[in-house]
């Protein structure tokens, strides 16, 4: 009796002592581990040690900014949005997050659900009671909805502790400790091409890099103190070769020369040594069927986390010849017969999003094969290009025309070439190239016959057009290709092997004027295509 009376006494007097004990210790481990705060406090049940350690370690890392490429259905935004907006408001309630996706709409589901974890999940309430507004549990907070989260704190600012906004908001004034992107980039039904293939439309995809250009930059906190400035992650899909992951790749990651760069974390369906990822979930039976019923396009992109299938290109780089130097082989001593070329593709000045001139200058020797001299693409207005056909005039002697895309040629340039060649005294021809009613894909297509027999002789710095060549059909940007695509107008009969004959010498024991000038003639016509060779009205400077 007196051991169940000293039960009975000291029970009530230890046990909320434990309880309170217990809280902190989760309060603590909550703040300081993302994993824990996602699968003990907030219910992800089906996460596991690996891989979600690892993704939650990088999340939580200390660098500035982040930007995470994951496959689908590996809880990215369970603990990259949900979880780790939650976990800043628990290390410092002066913190604030903005959570920003490709439409407003989406960025207010994740508000929701952080709204709902709030208001009903127990756990987290008895976490941190004191976090949570009186007002909350009558349910009568005036700044407490699904697109803002108002949590008590004890600084004043006129943010609220948690945001939400689309790609296309316009936001000012404003300042966040954490911004937190999550898909700003996605893609609609519009964008779904033939064989389960998507392209994004590029103003899409332009409006999210000018969000984050003009935008975040404004919405940042800059301060002494590099660890008291704001976070900034980005955790999205990939959706092509020229998606906004690609933007962060190529201009802003983590160098040495940019110290302050994006951390960046690759987490696909497999590793680099080929293990899988999530070997509990997504098997490779389980990957089998994805590819099966999503096709591989979406396997590729969605899960494997590439910029393509690479068995969807449409120009192998196993197929790519290169050669160097300023002209082929056998031209300039003539053993060889070629035909030159100078296409142009105008940018198009009403679509901004399409606005670089492409031109390529290319030789075509008598089997059939295209050698690539000259490659350009470059955002410039009309007196660069007329600057830039001069060069190319001046620059090969035997080329006396520019090819250009015949509306384009009647509407932008019919005048002003004419007056550009009266001021400068450089003669010159313009062609129309006519589409005949084939897009610019259509057009490129042709190209693929030659290319994989090894027709197309490219140079290593031709860096843009191999680029291209190596992402179509999945690239918005196929300039230099489509003016390529054209030389196909020009070519007649089958792509042979190239085969070097030997000069053969005749013996003649006179050789009459006539004779002279007839070969003279002769020589004239193979060079430039016409009549007899002039050099009246040309400078070759």
């Amino acid at each position: 009796m007196v051991k169940t009376a000293q039960k009975t006494l000291i029970a009530p007097t230890i046990l909320p002592s434990i309880k309170k004990t217990r809280q902190t210790l989760d309060l603590h481990q909550a703040r300081t581990d993302l994993y824990f705060l996602g699968k003990e406090i907030l219910g992800y049940e089906d996460a596991e040690d690996v891989p979600h350690k690892e993704l939650c370690a990088f999340i939580e890392g200390p660098e500035q900014y982040k930007l995470l490429v994951g496959a689908r259905g590996i809880y990215k935004t369970s603990f990259g949005t949900i979880a780790r907006a939650i976990q800043v408001l628990l290390q410092d309630a002066n913190n604030r997050a903005l959570i920003v996706q490709n439409t407003t709409e989406n960025a207010c589901m994740s508000v929701s659900e952080i709204r709902d974890h709030f208001e009903s999940n127990e756990k987290l309430r008895n976490l941190c009671p004191g976090l949570i507004p009186e007002k909350v549990r009558s349910k009568k907070m005036t700044r407490w909805s699904n697109s803002a989260l108002q949590l008590n704190r004890p600084g004043i600012y006129s943010e609220p502790s948690i945001s939400a906004a689309g790609v296309e908001t316009q936001l000012a004034r404003r300042h966040y400790t954490h911004i937190l992107g999550d898909d700003v980039v996605a893609a609609s039904r519009d964008d779904l091409k033939e064989g389960g293939i998507i392209i994004l439309r590029p103003e899409e995809v332009e409006k999210a890099i000018g969000w984050y250009i003009l935008t975040m930059h404004g919405l940042s906190i800059i301060k002494r103190d590099r660890t008291k400035r704001t976070q900034v992650q980005f955790i999205v899909n990939r959706w092509g070769v020229k998606d906004f992951a690609q933007h962060i790749i190529d201009n802003h990651l983590k160098t040495k020369e940019r110290p302050d760069g994006f951390a960046y974390k690759v987490m696909g369906t497999h590793r680099e040594d080929g293990s899988l990822l999530w070997p509990g979930v997504l098997s490779e039976e389980e990957l089998d069927k994805i590819e099966q019923s999503q096709g591989s396009w979406m396997k590729s992109t969605q899960y494997d986390c590439k910029p393509y299938a690479p068995s969807d290109r449409g120009f192998q780089p196993d197929w790519n010849v290169y050669w160097e130097g300023k002209y082929p082989p056998g031209y300039e001593d003539g053993k060889r017969k070629y035909r030159i070329y100078a296409l142009m593709d105008i940018a198009d000045q009403l679509n901004p999003a399409n606005c670089k001139t492409a031109m390529v200058v290319l030789f075509v020797d008598e089997v059939n094969h295209i050698w690539v001299g000259e490659a350009i693409d470059e955002k410039i207005d009309t007196v660069a290009k007329l600057k830039l056909m001069r060069c190319m005039i001046n620059r090969y002697e035997d080329l006396n025309a520019i090819h250009i895309e015949e509306n384009l040629h009647k509407d932008t340039l019919k005048h002003v070439v004419k007056n550009d060649i009266k001021e400068h005294g450089i003669y010159y021809g313009i062609r129309p190239l006519k589409h005949k009613n084939r897009n610019k894909d259509s057009r490129i297509l042709r190209l693929q016959p030659h290319h994989e027999r090894g027709a197309i002789h490219i140079k290593k710095s031709h860096k843009h057009l191999l680029q291209q060549m190596r992402d179509f059909p999945f690239s918005g940007e196929k300039d230099l290709l489509d003016a390529l695509g054209y030389i196909m107008d020009f070519i007649r009969g089958p792509v042979t092997q190239i085969k070097l004959k030997k000069p053969e010498y005749k013996r003649t024991n006179s050789i009459s004027g006539k004779q002279i000038m007839e070969d003279i003639e002769k020589t004239s016509v193979i060079r430039w295509g016409g009549g007899p060779f002039k050099l009246q009205g040309r400078s070759t400077g």
